[in-house]
């Protein structure tokens, strides 16, 4: 029996007897994206549904469970049809359960036990946690092109947090271990460090972390900053540096680097994000159907224009203008050299909802590269 089966049967057990006792359930996070674009084989419109799910669970005021899930659903229209015989109808993952207890004391420490994936040291969760205070994050990302340039950070395995404020200060603390449940050679072993703040005018979060296997004398490093720099003329600079795990062994970075540098400007009812990046394109998050390369490397700009606000007026629309080049083949057209993407977006009841079109211009002649249409839906609290 594995370490991750070991650990949800414990917390079974320890979860038995507060069943009894009154209970909160609420939905911690939903999000569900559907993306359709026309197949190379069959030549037909095929759509392809992700979703993610996570539940907290707090029994009693001392004690927090969260819980997370992924789906996927490879061919949506086969999937609700009957008519079809489809063998894989999708694919629903556990990615990750924490048990977590807080205390209070000369200051607040938070002590959480996990397993699966827990969240990503480049977000602002430290600071949603103990400030109440919400990081924003990159418009680029929201696009599907972003995406493919997020870098897939993680904390996950079998593993502990320690988070705190130390000294009541206004700065947010985090130290994680984890262990990559496999055994021999194969055995590995992660520490993460997060430090953040949050101000009126400047935001931080800071990362670092190491991993090692079991038998082998060679560290893999990683880290990363993103800070958000606000003005009193409606104005943001939002920037973001991440190097992905690199070995003790061999300092080459040229292909592990991410940089993101995005100034925003808000008027009354319209703003204007520019996002220069640099960065390789990262697999996990690249479309099956996108002929990418995982090892190029892309320097390029998303200018997005858009009217209206989803928090204010609850709807909002807009345009993305998407460029890039790759430096060791200028001339070669992927997805990402030139795209047109209008999007619009709306908040009903709890749930926001986004329809975004992408075109890509210069591959006309290949359809199935040619674009994609995106239904995008999201719990908001």
């Amino acid at each position: 029996m594995n370490g991750r089966k070991i650990f949800v049967i414990i917390l079974f057990f320890l979860c038995l007897p507060l069943t009894l006792v009154p209970q909160s359930l609420s939905l911690a996070e939903f999000e569900l994206s559907t993306t359709g674009h026309i197949t190379e084989t069959e030549k037909r419109a095929n759509f392809v549904t992700e979703g993610t799910i996570a539940l907290w669970f707090v029994p009693v005021n001392w004690l927090r469970f969260r819980a997370k899930a992924e789906f996927s659903i490879a061919d949506t229209e086969r999937f609700f049809n009957p008519e079809y015989s489809y063998k894989s109808p999708g694919e629903f993952v556990f990615d990750g359960l924490s048990l977590t207890v807080p205390v209070t004391g000369r200051w607040p420490v938070h002590f959480t036990v996990f397993t699966g994936n827990l969240e990503d040291p480049s977000s602002g969760t430290l600071l949603e946690t103990f400030q109440k205070t919400s990081f924003e994050d990159s418009e680029f990302y929201d696009t599907p092109a972003g995406k493919a340039f997020s870098p897939p950070a993680s904390i996950e395995g079998l593993g502990f947090a320690v988070t705190t404020v130390p000294f009541n200060s206004s700065a947010v603390l985090g130290l994680y271990g984890s262990w990559n449940i496999k055994t021999g050679q194969d055995a590995g072993y992660s520490v993460d460090l997060r430090v953040g703040n949050a101000g009126r005018y400047f935001s931080f979060n800071l990362f670092g972390g190491a991993s090692f296997l079991m038998e082998d004398t060679t560290f893999l490093f990683r880290g990363g900053a993103t800070a958000l720099l606000k003005s009193n003329f409606n104005s943001e600079l939002y920037m973001k540096t991440e190097l992905r795990y690199f070995s003790s062994n061999d300092f080459d970075i040229s292909r592990n680097i991410y940089l993101l540098f995005e100034p925003r400007v808000y008027w009354k009812h319209a703003d204007l994000a520019l996002s220069f990046f640099a960065s390789p394109v990262f697999p996990d998050n690249v479309p099956v159907y996108a002929k990418i390369e995982s090892e190029s490397n892309y320097f390029g700009c998303n200018v997005k224009f858009s009217a209206g606000s989803a928090n204010k007026y609850r709807i909002r629309g807009g345009i993305n203008l998407l460029g890039s080049i790759n430096p060791q083949e200028p001339a070669a057209i992927s997805p990402f050299t030139f795209s047109v993407c209008p999007f619009y977006s709306m908040i009903i009841s709890d749930f926001f909802l986004e329809f975004m079109v992408v075109i890509n211009p210069l591959l006309l002649d290949d359809l199935w590269s040619a674009g994609e249409i995106r239904l995008h839906i999201k719990a908001v609290y």
